[in-house]
């Protein structure tokens, strides 16, 4: 969450070799690879709007371990999202709390 934070407040600033140098740096690219393939170009108030938002949900998925938010990530990705109010409290307390 610190990283998107710093990104927040300077995305282009970044110590070399940080985790917030890594995410400014391929998200640049891939800004750079869909304007080269003509596709559809990102204004810099909607990357800044999609760091807010990434920063909102690692707040909401914090955990005493700090990696709450990356369980939640991997389990979305995975598919593997709890779908019934009993999957979810049984999700928040393995992942969360």
């Amino acid at each position: 969450m610190q990283a998107y934070t710093s990104l927040l407040k300077d995305f282009d600033g970044q110590p070399t070799g940080s985790l917030a140098s890594e995410i400014s740096t391929n998200v640049k690219m891939c800004l750079w690879f869909r304007n080269h393939e003509k596709q559809r170009k990102y204004s810099v108030g909607e990357v800044h709007s999609c760091l807010s938002m990434l920063v909102s949900i690692a707040k909401d998925h914090n955990s005493p371990d700090g990696v709450g938010y990356l369980k939640w990530v991997k389990t979305f990705f995975a598919g593997k999202m709890p779908t019934n109010i009993v999957d979810i409290l049984d999700y928040l307390f393995q992942n969360e709390v």
